[in-house]
């Protein structure tokens, strides 16, 4: 599907990890008039181009604040814990990235500590 969008000359396919479901949407010829400026200008995304790659061509983000997205786009319920685990870095350093990420309006927590997931 994504390589029949590129060949018609259409924006990548929008990927959403949201708590309880997942979902892909795709625009068609006429998302120019019917969506914001900034997805017009996804047409000329390569197709490996994710959401994510667009937050960050748009903010300046650190290294580790664009793998903290990556993840929590895999896993919106991925605790600071785990984010630490997978990136080999300190709870702390964690803690600091994704309150910088959610001062820069990127990052939202939904819901307590324990039983709440992130939105991007």
């Amino acid at each position: 599907m994504i390589d029949e969008m590129k060949k018609a000359n259409l924006p990548q396919p929008i990927f959403r990890n949201e708590r309880e479901d997942f979902s892909v949407t795709f625009y068609n010829g006429e998302y120019t008039e019917l969506y914001p400026e900034e997805l017009k200008n996804t047409k000329n995304d390569t197709v490996n181009d994710t959401v994510n790659d667009t937050v960050n061509d748009t903010v300046n983000l650190n290294k580790t604040q664009k793998k903290i997205i990556q993840l929590i786009t895999n896993n919106c319920n991925i605790t600071q814990k785990e984010l630490a685990n997978c990136l080999d870095l300190s709870e702390r350093t964690i803690k600091r990235n994704t309150n910088l990420l959610q001062e820069k309006g990127i990052l939202k927590r939904i819901g307590a500590d324990k039983n709440g997931y992130w939105k991007i």
